[in-house]
């Protein structure tokens, strides 16, 4: 590999050991025969530390611990949550 060049490298299949480190054939395949499928998300970041600090920790906590949003439908509110809450706690004491 020479200068100025990016190699990616995902989830080698080959049927015999291709002397990169496993010594062994890499040829995983799912149910059906075929080889396994992986979806993956390349990110590149290009920066100069000259000019000022790499942004990679804070980009990386981003894209690993994306904001989780959660959404409410019921209307009711929790006073009405509470009071029936202790509704069903004084049925089951009277049964």
């Amino acid at each position: 590999m020479g200068n100025n060049t990016i190699e990616l490298m995902q989830n080698r299949r080959t049927t015999d050991d291709d002397a990169k480190g496993v010594v062994e054939a890499l040829n995983e395949t799912d149910a059906d025969g075929f080889g396994l499928r992986v979806n993956a998300k390349y990110f590149v970041q290009i920066f100069d530390f000259k000019r000022a600090q790499s942004l990679q920790r804070s980009q990386q906590i981003l894209i690993d611990q994306p904001m989780q949003m959660f959404y409410v439908f019921d209307k009711m509110d929790l006073k009405n949550i509470s009071a029936a809450t202790s509704q069903k706690k004084q049925h089951r004491s009277l049964t």
